[in-house]
C-alpha cells in the first residue's frame, strides 16, 4: 500500500485526534466507522490556509490501512463522503486527485458506493478541471475491461456533460464514445449510445457523421437516440458554475 511521507504522518497527527488516527486502522470495523463518522463531521473545520490540508486528509484516508480497500461498505461509504467533501471544502490539485482516482473509478462498480464514488468525481471535476477528471475516468475505464466499470464511467461522463456543460474536446471524447458502441457488452453499447445522443444536443448534426461507417444494425441504434436529442436545447449548467460568485 501506499505509505504517507513521513512530514505528511506528522501533518495528520498535529491537525488530526488520536483516535480517529487510531480508529481508521483498528481490526474491528465498529471502530473504523465511528473514527470515519466523527472525521467526516469535522472535515469542514479545517484551516483551509494550512499548506496541503486537502493532501494530508485524503492521503490519512487512503494511505492507512486498510485505506480504500476497505471491505465495509459503511465505512467505505463514509471515507467516499470524506473524500468527496475534501474536495468541496479545500483547494486540490491534480497531484492530489491521482493519487485516489483511480481506487475511487474503479469503485463506480460498486453496488452500494457507485453512487458515493461518481459524486467523488464530480466533485474532483469542479476543484479542479471537468476534462482532467473526464480523461482519466475514460482511459482507466478501458484499461480495466471491466464492463460494468466501463458503462458507469459513460454514465458519470454523460451525467457531467449534463451537469457542467460541454466543456470538453469533443475529439478525444468521440474517439472513446466510439470504443463504447462497439462494445461487445450491451450495458456498454446502451450507455455510450445514450452518450451520443448527450453529445448531439452540443454538437447538433456534424456528430452523426463520425458513426457512418457502423454497421447499419448499430448505426439505426445511434441514430434513433440521436434523433431523440438533437435540436433540443441543453440544459443550463448546474456545476463547475464559478465558486466565488457568492454560492457556498
Amino acid at each position: 500500500g501506499s505509505h504517507m511521507p513521513e512530514e505528511l504522518q506528522e501533518k495528520s497527527e498535529e491537525i488530526l485526534p488520536a483516535e480517529i488516527l487510531n480508529g481508521l486502522v483498528d481490526s474491528n470495523w465498529k471502530n473504523r466507522l465511528a473514527a470515519v463518522e466523527q472525521l467526516l463531521g469535522e472535515i469542514s473545520g479545517f484551516d483551509a490556509k494550512q499548506a496541503g490540508i486537502s493532501q494530508i486528509l485524503i492521503r490519512t484516508i487512503s494511505g492507512r490501512k486498510p485505506g480504500l480497500k476497505e471491505m465495509n461498505f459503511q465505512v467505505l461509504k463514509f471515507k467516499l463522503d470524506i473524500i468527496r467533501s475534501v474536495a468541496e471544502n479545500y483547494p486540490l490539485t491534480t497531484t492530489t486527485v491521482d493519487l485516489v482516482i483511480n481506487e475511487i473509478i474503479e469503485k463506480l462498480a460498486d453496488a452500494k458506493n457507485g453512487a458515493a464514488a461518481a459524486d467523488v468525481l464530480s466533485a474532483f471535476a469542479e476543484a479542479t478541471k471537468l476534462e482532467y477528471v473526464v480523461g482519466k475516468v475514460l482511459s482507466f475505464a478501458f484499461e480495466q475491461k471491466s464492463p460494468k466499470v466501463q458503462s458507469e464511467a459513460f454514465n458519470w461522463v454523460n451525467r457531467s456533460i449534463i451537469e457542467f456543460g460541454f466543456q470538453l474536446q469533443p475529439k478525444t471524447l468521440i474517439e472513446d464514445v466510439r470504443k463504447g458502441v462497439q462494445s461487445t457488452n450491451p450495458t456498454v453499447r446502451a450507455s455510450a449510445i445514450q452518450m451520443v445522443g448527450t453529445m448531439s444536443m452540443y454538437m447538433g448534426k456534424a456528430l452523426m457523421m463520425f458513426f457512418d461507417s457502423e454497421k447499419p444494425a448499430l448505426k439505426s441504434q445511434i441514430q434513433v437516440e440521436f434523433d431523440k436529442n438533437v435540436g433540443e436545447k441543453p440544459p443550463k449548467p448546474v456545476r463547475g458554475v464559478q465558486r466565488s460568485s457568492g454560492g457556498t
